[in-house]
């Protein structure tokens, strides 16, 4: 209880909450000043008061259609830091307008369930309720309410970055709290937030930027291309050069690790690198031969080009007659057919060379061939290890050598090994438990504790009942997995519908302000306001039917 007043929850001409004492209230002891300013002006973030009065007894009742409770939202929705500040920028903002209109800081009820918002947790608008009571002073400072509640939003905060939260409690706790201050303090956190996302978006795109973009890039593009050019080049000269370093260290750490079994490990693949070092030069030369072999190829043809225009212009233009037409036509087509051949590779002016220079050194080949014939290959003919069995000598027992006696200690700790060290025993696979119940078991499962409340649900299209256990003091009901307890299937149901919770009572039923409504034993439940649950009180959400029990038969 707040201020020792109990709340309610009435639905007529829309959702009101009603504050008052168990025997109604004085009107004495209301401000008047206050509650008039509640009832006659629309204070910014403050809901409307309407005072009901019986028998000189009022009661307050605050409008709050089409707002929802803020604890109910904190179990539906997280937030962010920055929509943290801002809610409580707007609590304090909302204190900070009814200063104006002469209402007291410490008169607020800073709790959950009497702050009220309209539209999202994250963009909507917050609504104070402020009780207009006089004489009576609060139980706890206004710093010490306002912390009790940064307590409770922080749960709901989905990642708690920076100092800002330590700034707000540590201020919440000073003797010079005020609003104001408070409502700077935190405007100051929004700010800083503003600035570093600013900060880091600007370091985004810069880092987005290629390095390389600089004046002297753009200043001078013909040179930044040359030397991308010369770099090209570069890395295709030396990349068959790196790739047969690359692999010779691979062979020789692959190698160094299996030093031991040298025997083995020293196959055919070492000497298969030298056939691919021998290939890779093979290639490299083939496309020297190539390069030069294309360069007379297009050297020829220029001349045979300059050859047939010359013809042209010292035989046929200086005299024009059939004679020299028909030799310059016909040096023509043989000149084509000529560039034609050797652009194709049916003549060939390198291999005569070629042939030269391998019948020049004959000593060579025979060199090259006698080194293959002393090149092993493993692959055909592998190396088996034969390796004899060490004997191990007899020494004497009473020997001069301290040294001596070595070989044996090796030699007897090794057929110690041998004869000790005895394999594992095999274990038996793993076994699979089964799954599968007795009906005992299944009956034992499904029944729930002693003295737990459950409640039972049955479905127009479903035969059987579901039991469902209410194993927390708060339990809810709704459509949304991520948020509510048990999720409830039916077309229509809220994201949180109804919440089942424990009070000093007993167990209690509320509509969350639901979209189609809950059915409490036949009518219509008025949102917020708490319905008492008995053995075999039945209510609906939408098709299902909910009978609570607080103990099975």
């Amino acid at each position: 209880m707040l201020y020792g007043l109990t709340r309610d929850f009435i639905q007529q001409d829309g959702i009101y909450m009603m504050l008052g004492e168990p025997e109604g209230m004085p009107v004495s002891k209301l401000n008047m000043v206050q509650a008039r300013m509640l009832m006659n002006t629309d204070i910014p973030h403050h809901l409307r008061l309407l005072l009901r009065e019986i028998d000189l007894k009022v009661t307050m009742e605050y409008a709050v259609l089409r707002k929802k409770m803020l604890s109910h939202l904190l179990k539906s929705e997280k937030l962010s830091m920055t929509s943290f500040f801002g809610l409580l920028l707007q609590i304090a903002q909302g204190m900070e307008d009814g200063r104006l209109y002469m209402l007291r800081a410490e008169q607020y009820a800073l709790h959950g369930d009497y702050i009220f918002i309209e539209g999202s947790l994250h963009s909507g608008k917050v609504y104070l309720t402020y009780i207009p009571i006089q004489g009576n002073e609060p139980s706890s400072r206004l710093g010490e309410s306002l912390k009790s509640l940064i307590m409770v939003l922080m749960a709901s905060i989905t990642e708690l970055t920076g100092s800002g939260v330590q700034r707000v409690l540590h201020y919440c706790g000073e003797e010079e709290f005020t609003p104001a201050g408070l409502k700077g303090l935190l405007s100051e956190l929004l700010t800083e937030g503003d600035s570093r996302s600013r900060e880091i978006s600007n370091n985004e795109i810069m880092a987005s930027i290629p390095p390389k973009m600089t004046e002297a890039s753009l200043i001078e593009p013909e040179r930044r291309m040359q030397e991308r050019v010369r770099e090209l080049f570069v890395n295709e000269v030396t990349a068959p050069q790196k790739k047969i370093s690359e692999r010779n260290e691979e062979k020789i750490l692959n190698t160094q690790q299996n030093a031991a079994p040298w025997l083995n490990s020293y196959s055919s693949s070492s000497l298969r690198l030298k056939e691919e070092e021998k290939s890779l030069r093979s290639l490299e030369d083939d496309n020297l031969i190539n390069s030069q072999t294309s360069s007379s190829r297009t050297y020829l043809i220029l001349g045979c080009l300059l050859g047939d225009a010359l013809l042209w212009k010292f035989l046929y233009l200086n005299s024009p007659k059939p004679l020299w037409l028909a030799v310059c036509g016909i040096a023509t087509i043989a000149l084509f057919v000529l560039s034609w051949m050797v652009w194709s590779g049916r003549i060939r002016f390198g291999s005569n060379e070629q042939k030269d220079h391998t019948n020049e050194d004959p000593e060579d080949t025979n060199w090259s061939s006698s080194r293959r014939e002393l090149e092993w290959n493993f692959g055909r003919n592998p190396v088996t290890t034969t390796r004899p069995a060490a004997k191990i000598p007899k020494v004497d027992q009473y020997t001069s050598d301290p040294l001596s006696s070595v070989p044996t200690a090796r030699a007897e700790s090794r057929i110690e090994e041998h004869s000790f060290v005895t394999p594992p025993e095999p274990i038996a696979p793993t076994a699979l438990l089964s799954r599968e119940e007795t009906p005992e078991q299944g009956k034992r499962n499904h029944k729930p504790a002693r003295n737990v409340p459950y409640l039972k649900r049955n479905d127009e299209d479903e035969a059987e009942a579901e039991t469902i256990v209410l194993n927390r003091t708060s339990f809810i009901i709704g459509r949304s997995a991520e948020v509510a307890q048990y999720v409830e299937r039916s077309e229509g149901a809220s994201r949180v519908h109804a919440e089942i919770s424990r009070s000093p009572g007993g167990y209690v039923l509320k509509d969350l302000d639901s979209r189609n409504g809950t059915l409490f034993q036949g009518e219509a439940m008025i949102p917020y306001k708490e319905y008492p649950l008995s053995e075999g009180t039945v209510f609906k959400i939408v098709k299902g039917s909910y009978t609570f029990h607080m103990d099975e038969a």
